[in-house]
């Protein structure tokens, strides 16, 4: 954890404190959610800073930066941010999350904790702000994880988002559309004519004229770092004609302009570290010691920060550039040093980095190095945790990144990409994926590979109930095995006793059970288990051995939660189709509600989906006829959206069903469902 991004940044001395912003930053006691959002080098961290937290007493702060794209670590730093607020808060979240298995399964009842310890704990008013949050809006465990928190948001706790883009969060436009979000835009923190005037001459020094005044706010519309960066060209002797003239588009442009004046004027030794450190996302001195072949990284790093050269301490000794000022000098650098030894830099950080643990960052630096063998390398090394552990989405951005010419020689990588689109509900791409496996095993001669794929390909056929065509790929795979594999065969034979249980032929499916247990005795029960009792009517014994396995579930640390989505076999989805044949309604629904999350925290929209029908017999048996509706044609919307015709049965029977009870209700009569819909077509 770096505790320095657990506190404001610093502000600068030249920063202009401006009441119309003191006015609009009060009003943040008065929403529970405010969004701070403009482009990048508009002043939203600096207008938190100077105008925020002035104004109230319980601040905790968050910096997110890009490289921080992971879940876990994400609310790491958000439990420890507001525990600088109250001690206690978040003390049973993190034992949890030490104790219990890193999986997004965990994700959930975490939040649940530190939101419970935020309503008792902290302070009326406590301000929560998360600036740059941009940074990881596009991680859909995360996005899950801000969904939750502002959704339950203690009434005392404001919450306080800086971000260069809107957020695209349900919970956020619901509060949109009832007026209970803030918004505070790019028009509010640009600079007036007026305030270009007082900051120029009060923080400045340079008494502008009402015409320089408005050229500048014509040519930079406000934006404070081109603001910034005038200032710096007028310093040096720069005149305002000479600046438009050669450069006369306000933006990147003036900044490119600006840049490089700055950049030429100083002393080679400056502009060495420059050109090797820009690749760095955070600046710590013996990262840069180790790239420059130096011993005083940490007084150079003082020095820029004092100079003013677009340098900002980050606390704790470390410092990063300004974020456009960083494109600017990685431009530079990549045109100015040999290409050898721009890669020798950063494949140095790599290893740095790979050696501290910090997958992420090895994985951008040994990417910006062009050493895809490599990212090839830890892919291997980590892919089976990363997959095992949920971590879809860091998978996929990588293995897409990779050239078609490695991933040819790479199968294994193919295969996994199909994984993840087959967890991800993407069935079509998955098949894609494991089609280009297949090809890369035939090469190498790989059987076992082979039944990867096979197995991979009859598990998309499995998870959208296709018998006929899980067969298919269930009996290549057995074919391609032979009699070596057994751990294989076994997971080959279990998935041939499922696909026979999907089409009802149950002793198939049980001699299929007693095939795989001979290979692998005294192996535990699993969903598979579960549903040949339910579709045997032993409906109290299927309920039985479900909670068995949740309970073993949540007590091991190799449980079935530490995995990807496991399609309508989710635990919950049974138990609430089980209690729906029992009749037990509340609970029914109550499993219904918990297997629509799983699907949302596993990114698995089929498996919200079939949540979503699960909860439309709860409902209907209840007799709440119009929200049984309601769920199953949200249902059956999403199973086409998925191209899931065997998905959309369960949904449009029990809507048929369900409607001709409304019509009998509608008629005076006491309707309750006596059924579920066709359960047993995902049973």
């Amino acid at each position: 954890m770096l505790s320095t991004k657990l506190v404001p940044p610093r502000v600068k001395l030249q920063c202009l404190r401006r009441k119309r912003l003191d006015e609009l930053l009060i009003q943040v006691a008065d929403y529970p959610v405010t969004l701070v959002q403009a482009e990048a080098g508009y002043g939203k961290s600096t207008a938190l800073v100077t105008h925020l937290c002035t104004q109230f007493d319980h601040i905790a702060w968050y910096s997110v930066e890009t490289g921080e794209r992971d879940a876990f670590l994400f609310l790491h730093y958000l439990i420890h941010a507001v525990q600088r607020i109250h001690p206690r808060i978040g003390e049973r979240s993190l034992r949890l999350l030490e104790e219990a298995e890193m999986t997004h399964a965990v994700l959930h009842p975490c939040l649940t904790l530190l939101i419970n310890d935020l309503a008792e704990l902290a302070p009326d008013p406590t301000v929560l702000v998360l600036d740059d949050l941009h940074a990881v809006l596009d991680v859909p465990e995360i996005a899950t994880v801000l969904h939750l928190l502002i959704r339950y948001l203690p009434a005392g706790l404001h919450l306080v988002i800086g971000s260069r883009r809107a957020l695209e969060i349900d919970a956020v436009k619901r509060l949109q559309a009832t007026f209970d979000l803030l918004v505070i835009g790019k028009k509010d923190l640009t600079f007036t004519r007026e305030e270009i005037a007082v900051l120029f001459e009060a923080e400045y020094g340079i008494l502008l004229s009402a015409e320089q005044v408005a050229e500048i706010q014509e040519q930079t519309e406000g934006w404070i770092i081109a603001l910034q960066m005038i200032w710096k060209g007028l310093e040096r002797g720069m005149g305002l004609p000479e600046l438009w003239q050669t450069q006369p588009e306000a933006g990147r442009a003036l900044l490119s302009y600006l840049a490089e004046e700055v950049f030429d004027r100083q002393p080679p030794e400056v502009q060495a570290f420059l050109e090797r450190t820009c690749m760095l996302q955070t600046m710590e001195p013996d990262v840069c010691n180790l790239l420059l072949g130096r011993a005083n990284s940490a007084e150079m790093l003082r020095q820029l920060e004092r100079s003013g050269l677009f340098v900002t301490e980050a606390g704790d000794g470390h410092y990063r550039y300004h974020r456009l000022f960083q494109k600017f000098l990685v431009t530079h650098a990549e045109k100015k040093l040999e290409a050898a030894e721009w890669s020798d830099l950063q494949e140095m950080a790599a290893a740095l980095y790979e050696g501290r643990g910090d997958l992420q960052r090895a994985l951008a630096h040994y990417s910006a190095a062009g050493k895809m063998q490599a990212v090839v390398r830890l892919l291997l090394m980590h892919g089976e945790d990363l997959l095992v552990s949920g971590r879809l989405e860091l998978m996929k951005s990588w293995i897409d990144k990779l050239p078609s010419s490695v991933l040819e020689q790479y199968p294994k990588l193919l295969f996994w990409r199909g994984e993840v689109d087959r967890a991800l509900s993407r069935f079509h791409e998955a098949a894609h994926w494991y089609t280009l496996a297949e090809g890369g095993y035939i090469q190498k001669g790989d059987r076992l590979g082979r039944s990867y794929v096979y197995r991979g390909q009859a598990q998309v056929y499995l998870d959208t109930i296709q018998p006929l065509k899980a067969n298919y790929w269930l009996q290549k795979a057995v074919q391609i095995l032979g009699g070596d594999y057994p751990a294989e065969t076994f997971q080959i034979l279990r998935l041939l006793a499922e696909n026979h249980t999907n089409s009802g032929q149950l002793r198939e499916a049980e001699a299929m059970i007693r095939r795989a247990d001979e290979l692998m005795p005294g192996q535990g029960r699993d969903e598979l288990d579960v549903r040949l009792h339910l579709r045997t009517g032993r409906l109290r014994q299927a309920k039985e051995m479900t909670l068995e396995i949740i309970d073993k579930e949540r007590r091991e640390a190799d449980g079935g939660q530490n995995r990807v989505a496991k399609s309508h076999r989710e635990m919950h989805l049974l138990l609430s189709l089980i209690d729906a044949f029992l009749g037990e309604a509340d609970s029914s629904r109550w499993h219904a509600e918990q297997g629509i999350r799983t699907g949302q925290t596993l990114q698995s929209p089929f498996v919200e989906a079939v949540g979503y029908m699960r909860l439309g017999h709860a409902m209907a048996m209840a007799g709440r006829l119009e929200e049984a509706e309601t769920c199953y044609h949200r249902s059956v919307k999403m199973s086409e959206e998925l191209c899931v015709e065997r998905g959309k049965v369960e949904g449009v029977d029990g809507a048929v069903h369900h409607h001709r009870a409304a019509r009998g209700a509608g008629a005076g009569a006491d309707v309750r469902a006596d059924r579920p819909g066709a359960g047993s077509e995902r049973a």
